[in-house]
């Protein structure tokens, strides 16, 4: 028995070393962001196994994430237009911006999408205060259309605990 155990953990130790890594692109975005501001991403336990899972799983359509979060961001920063230069120079032209706000109280968030063969890749940064973070993620345009479509309706398939109190769609 402990035999089997130990070769289901070696495996998936394996599916998980021979999963491809993350793209290029977004792994470029993070270090411009550590470099810029001097600090490290903050190591998610786990995370390897949740990518692997996305990648096999497919939750809500989505084929590919990648995650980075970031802490102790130094209270003078991200300065909304510092923050800018630092996202325009770490995203590669074939990234086109979709979203980006800023809110008085110093939230930045930025969304940039490009076309992936098939699949759509969207790629998320965001900050607040001295936190932050990046995802990237693919996903099928049909897919995205249903959750531009229905926003409501993907936050309680991701399982947000607020659904039942709010009608997300009536604020769009």
């Amino acid at each position: 028995m402990r035999a089997r155990i130990a070769v289901g953990f070696a495996a998936l130790a394996l599916a998980v070393a021979a999963a491809p890594a993350g793209d290029r692109d977004f792994d470029a975005v993070v270090k411009g962001i550590e470099s810029h501001y001097g600090v490290k991403r903050t190591s998610v336990p786990m995370f390897g196994m949740v990518k692997l899972i996305v990648k096999v799983a497919r939750p809500s359509g989505v084929r590919q994430l990648d995650m980075a979060l970031f802490e102790n961001v130094p209270r003078d920063a991200p300065d909304a237009d510092d923050l800018d230069l630092v996202i325009e120079r770490a995203v590669p032209e074939r990234w086109r911006p979709m979203v980006r706000v800023r809110s008085r109280d110093g939230e930045s968030s930025y969304i940039y999408y490009r076309e992936d063969g098939r699949n759509i890749r969207l790629m998320v940064v965001s900050f607040d205060g001295d936190e932050g973070s990046a995802v990237e993620l693919s996903v099928p345009p049909d897919k995205l259309a249903e959750w531009l479509r229905d926003p409501a309706d993907l936050n309680g398939r991701l399982g947000s605990p607020d659904r039942a109190h709010r009608d997300h769609s009536k604020e769009y």
